[in-house]
């Protein structure tokens, strides 16, 4: 009886310590937050006065949060899918934005375990500067090269001598289409197909001449600046 009563105790007595752990803002998994109404847990941080001196913030700095975490558990990560976002740190936040060098914003210092002692400042994902990316500037011909006449009369001689310059001549009638200009990387599809266009560089202008027939169509692509034919793509049409 006198140890089934132990027992019972002992429950009891955790319960209590679980409650009182979560009165007082512990959350599970080791992290401590601070008070949402804006208080601070002093027990986190050195002598109740803010961030340590290692995370450069401003005297009396008002902290958002302060404990260990990881910064991808608290979603204050600078970079997504970073490893180090995944290891635990004693992580500081701003609640105020603040300017410190070339950070602007709410900041983030995470001194991390392993390796010990090294710091890392952020600014908050929410601060960050939204990031406008210019589309490229379109692609410049070469300032001299072949005419689209000459590309199309160049086509037909080496169509005339088959793909690959080593089958029977195509011969016939053919529809031909316009001579288009422009780096063989958007001129020719799926360029790592084809031996011959495989190791070209991808900005290296050329001249695509289209020919159908029936259900048969020929490409040939043709440099842009001295009529080099550089191969035939084939296709078969649907």
């Amino acid at each position: 009886m006198l140890r089934t009563m132990r027992v019972a105790n002992r429950a009891v007595v955790g319960l209590i310590l679980a409650m009182g752990a979560t009165s007082c803002g512990f959350i599970p998994g080791g992290q401590q937050a601070l008070d949402p109404q804006g208080g601070q847990d002093d027990r986190l941080l050195p002598d109740g006065h803010g961030a340590p001196e290692a995370c450069g913030f401003a005297p009396g700095a008002a902290l958002e949060f302060a404990g260990r975490a990881t910064t991808a558990g608290l979603g204050v990560q600078e970079v997504q899918g970073d490893p180090m976002s995944n290891d635990p740190a004693d992580i500081y936040v701003t609640r105020d934005a603040f300017d410190q060098g070339e950070l602007h914003g709410r900041l983030v210092c995470a001194i991390y375990v392993n390796p010990p002692g090294f710091v890392e400042i952020t600014v908050h994902p929410d601060d960050m500067p939204e990031v406008v990316e210019e589309p490229p500037a379109p692609a410049e011909p070469p300032p001299d090269g072949i005419s689209a006449e000459e590309a199309m009369a160049v086509a037909r001689e080496a169509l005339a001598e088959g793909p690959d310059h080593d089958r029977a001549p195509w011969e016939g009638d053919w529809e031909v289409g316009p001579a288009q200009a422009g780096p063989i990387d958007q001129a020719v599809f799926g360029r790592g197909s084809w031996n011959w266009a495989r190791d070209l560089p991808p900005d290296l202008w050329v001249w695509s001449v289209y020919h159908s027939r029936g259900d048969r169509a020929a490409q040939v692509i043709i440099d842009f600046v001295d009529g080099t034919v550089y191969g035939i793509a084939e296709f078969i049409l649907d």
